[in-house]
């Protein structure tokens, strides 16, 4: 992927070439498929950089050998995926030189189809989260859980800097249909992600008010403290 220079946590500026942004407005294409939008979101970026590389038509090809390292998604998950996107028209593949698969995303037709999607009103409904491999790594390889914990980076930091603390710390809002939009993740597999990210010891949750929502926290010291390595990956705050 395109390198990219960025600022995070501690002001340090790096270079991180395995970084793209699961965009959010794509889930719609998809009929919420989180795979498929992270699939795409990915290939999208790509074939933009590539075509601008090389600057000629738009019927440019290019060589996908680390689709699956890069998006996290398994070789069953990347062929449903795959098959997704070539049943709505957005992906073409072929066989290049030596069999080698290539991937060629259209994107005037992926314009055409974003104009027609629906205007949401919710402040989550449109995100572009910033996804890389430090942070899939550190969520245990899952990549529902790598894509809330990136997510929960940005809003952490936005709450720091607009809420007051209260006893316990500074928490968030955000609630299971939220997360569905954002994500397109249903109940049972937000609830397994939150395991995970539970078991790392910077993520916390609680039910607080009335009537009773979901709040979170996420301990980014404490992230820094366990997963250094995240202060050289791109977080997107």
């Amino acid at each position: 992927m395109e390198i990219r220079s960025i600022n995070i946590l501690n002001n340090i500026e790096i270079q991180d070439k395995w970084s793209f942004y699961f965009n959010s407005g794509l889930l719609f294409l998809v009929n919420g498929n989180t795979d498929a939008t992270v699939l795409l979101s990915y290939c999208k970026q790509r074939q933009q950089m590539e075509n601008d590389n090389q600057n000629i038509d738009a019927d440019l090809f290019w060589f996908g050998s680390n689709l699956a390292s890069v998006t996290g998604l398994s070789r069953r998950r990347m062929d449903s995926a795959r098959s997704h996107l070539r049943t709505i028209g957005i992906l073409n593949e072929r066989r290049g030189w030596q069999s080698r698969l290539e991937f060629h995303i259209d994107l005037d037709r992926l314009e055409e189809q974003l104009a027609l999607s629906p205007q949401e009103t919710e402040s989550t409904a449109r995100e572009e989260i910033p996804m890389n491999q430090e942070i899939l790594n550190f969520a245990g390889k899952n990549l529902h859980a790598a894509l809330m914990l990136s997510y929960a980076v940005i809003r952490q930091k936005e709450a720091n800097e607009t809420l007051s603390a209260d006893a316990f710390g500074i928490y968030w809002p955000m609630q299971q249909k939220q997360w569905y939009r954002l994500l397109g993740l249903k109940r049972h597999k937000q609830e397994s992600a939150r395991k995970v990210l539970c078991e790392t010891g910077c993520w916390k949750e609680r039910q607080w008010g009335w009537p009773a929502r979901n709040e979170f926290h996420l301990d980014l010291n404490r992230l820094m403290t366990v997963a250094p390595r995240l202060a050289k990956a791109t977080t997107g705050v």
